[in-house]
């Protein structure tokens, strides 16, 4: 397969596998709390999410690697207007949906307030919710780190600057265990611009990337990606005895590996593969936007009033804690959020809404 030619299906596998890992870690919520006393459960529970730790790393990696080719056709203000004609709308309409969705507990539910004059602060700690505490961060950071990469675009290439940013990243993965400052990769603004550095460079040196993919063998990579899932698996168990802050960041240093040497494996068997029904190039961002709005009117609206589906379809009680429930629920609601949100987006991008998609 070469890859310099202006074939790029093996970006649409990663959006595909990458965004399929977002849904996965975002759609079977429980207490932590009700974990604790299986530590067994405790684990598979961190360990599933660990193992689906790849999509933003990935993500940033496609679009550096996708970066180089478009600055070849566009300056640095035509390809920023145009990321954000297709991205910011979008963007704005399922962000405000999702705000308001989640401002009416105001009204409802335990967190109704008891004054009206309580409701801009309410919005607005909603709002800063939203925007740096959910799946929606990730469009912010990445245009805030498009924007600072795309100021340096002269030195784009250079490796100083590189080290530069990893750097940065370096610094986020310490502080999982220091925690200097906020531990979340949601707020890690600094943190992500490496890999949108080293996706960019990876294509400016494709020929010597590719050549690295396919003359070594799928054992050497998937023996390499075993170690670095185990490193990952041991710091994460580690992170939960220290009752830090977070768990499962993007940027612990073993995830960094991990997700590297993901993307490296998915590079090679993404040949291999034929995504015939799936679209990824347009349905990847839709998914990314709507999947949060069926799972906040799933479990925070139709659940709570089906009390009985909710006992079959939560975990509530400590008596259903066992680390077989745990895969069960995590496989269970994966596959019903990714359907759901496939299907809708299908049907809407055929219809007259398609715009609300940036289409």
């Amino acid at each position: 397969m070469k890859e310099t030619t202006n074939s790029y299906a093996f970006a649409d596998f990663i959006r595909f596998v990458a965004m399929c890992a977002i849904i996965f870690q975002h759609s079977f919520i429980i207490d932590k709390a009700l974990l604790m006393n299986d530590p067994v459960a405790l684990k598979v529970y961190f360990g599933l999410k660990v193992i689906a730790k790849i999509g933003s790393i990935s993500f940033f990696m496609i679009s550096g690697y996708l970066l180089t080719s478009a600055l070849e056709r566009y300056s640095t203000s035509d390809y920023i207007k145009k990321r954000l004609k297709n991205i910011i709308i979008p963007y704005v309409i399922f962000v405000l949906l999702y705000l308001i969705l989640d401002s009416i507990g105001a009204f409802f539910g335990k967190q109704r307030i008891s004054n009206l004059i309580e409701l801009p602060a309410f919005i607005g700690s909603k709002l800063v919710k939203t925007l740096f505490h959910t799946s929606y961060w990730f469009i912010l950071n990445y245009f805030i780190s498009l924007t600072i990469l795309l100021s340096l675009r002269k030195y784009l290439y250079n490796p100083i600057l590189g080290l530069i940013l990893g750097f940065c990243t370096l610094i986020y993965s310490i502080n999982c265990h220091l925690e200097w400052f906020p531990a979340h990769h949601t707020t890690a603004f600094a943190g992500f611009i490496f890999f949108l550095w080293l996706g960019a460079n990876l294509k400016k040196n494709e020929v010597k990337f590719w050549n690295l993919v396919n003359n070594t063998s799928l054992w050497k990579w998937s023996i390499l990606l075993s170690i670095f899932l185990f490193a990952n698996l041991l710091e994460t168990f580690y992170l939960l005895t220290t009752d830090k802050e977070v768990i499962d960041s993007s940027l612990k240093i073993t995830n960094i590996f991990y997700a590297l040497t993901v993307f490296v494996v998915l590079c090679k068997i993404s040949q291999k593969f034929k995504l015939a029904w799936f679209e990824p190039r347009i349905e990847t961002y839709p998914l990314y936007l709507i999947h949060p709005i069926f799972l906040k009117v799933i479990i925070y609206a139709i659940l709570p009033s089906l009390p009985s589906v909710a006992k079959i379809l939560m975990i509530k009680n400590e008596t259903q804690v066992n680390y077989a429930n745990i895969i069960l629920y995590q496989v269970l609601w994966f596959v019903a959020i990714y359907m759901i949100s496939l299907f809708s987006i299908k049907v809407l991008l055929k219809s007259k809404l398609a715009w609300i998609f940036g289409k």
